[in-house]
């Protein structure tokens, strides 16, 4: 195959990898993001990275806005570089489940404190994943 066919593959990729971190970061809003941008839903047949980032961007500001604890530099960052705001929930992501897995038979394990987590329900040592 040619560079060229295995750039073509790359570039229809993309736009399925870009929703799919888009939701996976806003997990817990989800069915708001498919209530009220069904924009982003459509993109899935579309196929184009650019209607896609034209999607985030316009998005952005929304979504940032709503995003509690960030500061004031951050907002701006997040609505000027969704990407970049992605990406760093992809790092923390990581970083939580690398500590999960290096403590994982330690009475902590890397949850939060209280009930509010990170990134969703995190298992506690003795309790099974079902």
């Amino acid at each position: 195959m040619s560079s060229n066919g295995a750039a073509a593959r790359d570039y229809q990729s993309r736009p399925w990898s870009m929703v799919h971190v888009i939701m996976i970061l806003f997990s817990w809003r989800s069915v708001l993001l498919s209530v009220y941008y069904p924009q982003i839903f459509l993109i899935l047949t579309s196929g184009s990275y650019l209607a896609l980032s034209s999607v985030v961007a316009l998005g952005a500001n929304i979504i940032c806005n709503k995003i509690p604890g960030l500061a004031p530099r951050q907002r701006a960052i997040c609505q000027s570089r969704p990407d970049a705001i992605i990406v760093v929930g992809e790092g923390a992501q990581m970083g939580i489940n690398e500590c999960q897995y290096q403590f994982r038979y330690g009475r902590w394990n890397c949850s939060a404190l209280g009930e509010r987590t990170v990134f969703g329900q995190e298992l506690r040592v003795g309790q099974s994943g079902s």
